[in-house]
């Protein structure tokens, strides 16, 4: 299968290349919705690690994220998107505090 092998890494090079790229889109959003879209592409992020695991195995089986990762991922969202809403009662701005 080195025709996959190779055909997978080129496709994970590709993905690589753009995912920073979506880094950019949380900014382009209201600020309770910037953990959500933080997260949708931490997840992706471990999705492209778990396909590079695999290599040409993908066509047996899948590539899903570790759990764990996915989990931290999750809750470190959760506490932010938390966090926002709090500031917003309290009137404080998130983008004073948004992270780089």
């Amino acid at each position: 299968m080195p025709a996959l092998e190779r055909l997978v890494r080129e496709q994970a090079d590709l993905a690589e290349a753009t995912l920073p790229e979506g880094r950019t889109l949380p900014a382009l959003v209201a600020a309770e919705h910037r953990p959500f879209l933080d997260a949708l592409i931490a997840v992706q992020e471990l999705r492209l690690r778990a396909v590079r695991r695999e290599g040409g195995k993908l066509i047996r089986r899948g590539a899903n994220p570790a759990v764990l990762g996915g989990l931290r991922v999750l809750a470190r969202e959760y506490g932010r998107a938390r966090a926002a809403r709090r500031r917003a009662r309290q009137g404080l701005s998130d983008d004073s505090r948004r992270r780089p």
